[in-house]
């Protein structure tokens, strides 16, 4: 089963490195990954080539910030990668944030095997290390038995795979769900298709300073054009 990955990227050229080598290094090889970039200190361009792998594509936009004031972008990106995915399967990754290698694997081997679930979950690891941690599986997890029917605060986006929709769900792009787009988007899921657990190491999400939850209202207001990382 193909696998899409949309990568919401703005302005850490470092971390989305690392973000980007996580679904090169995945087991699974089939996989698509779409970046969609918004960035203004660096070009995306450049550090998809240093990859050299023709399974990502790059979609840059640039924004003002009076769009980012009165749009929510995040929703409008991830609307245009599915839009775009040509995948059996979606995720979504942060730019700061990354997968365990064997974590495609496990989520289309999950799906395949049990033809009536539609989305599946791994285990999240938190950390604050600046680069890519080896013990990371070793740290504090996210992971909620399910099946969930509630997923907000149980699960976070980075950790889930779903089936293609027909038609699809859509993210929401009013500037009033900014701050809670994800969990907008996987409540209205999870009504119709629960959420199923792969007792396995998925992704991990970085904990510092400059994560989105602390520089939405630098990003909101205009102020985000430096690092983020």
């Amino acid at each position: 089963m193909k696998i899409t990955c949309i990568l919401a990227s703005y302005n850490r050229p470092r971390f989305v490195r690392q973000a980007i080598a996580s679904v090169v290094g995945q087991t699974h090889r089939d996989w698509e990954l779409l970046v969609m970039d918004n960035s203004s200190v660096f070009d995306i361009h450049k550090v998809v080539a240093e990859f050299g792998s023709p399974s990502i594509k790059v979609f840059h936009k640039k924004y003002s910030a009076a769009e980012r004031a009165t749009r929510g972008i995040l929703g409008i990106n991830l609307n245009e990668g599915m839009r775009a995915a040509s995948g059996d399967l979606f995720c979504f990754l942060c730019d700061d944030d990354y997968y365990f290698p064997g974590w495609f694997a496990a989520a289309s081997a999950f799906l395949e095997t049990h033809g009536d679930v539609d989305v599946c979950y791994g285990r999240l690891y938190y950390s604050t290390a600046p680069e890519v941690d080896p013990q990371a599986s070793l740290g504090r997890c996210l992971f909620v038995p399910g099946p969930l029917r509630n997923p907000q605060c149980s699960v976070d986006h980075n950790q889930i795979v779903h089936r293609r929709f027909d038609p699809p769900y859509k993210w929401p792009e009013g500037i009033e769900a900014t701050h809670m787009v994800d969990a907008v988007y996987f409540t209205d899921v999870a009504q119709t298709h629960p959420f199923h657990a792969v007792d396995v190491p998925a992704v991990v999400k970085r904990q510092h300073a400059k994560n989105l939850q602390f520089t939405m209202p630098d990003i909101l207001n205009g102020n985000a054009e430096g690092l983020r990382e």
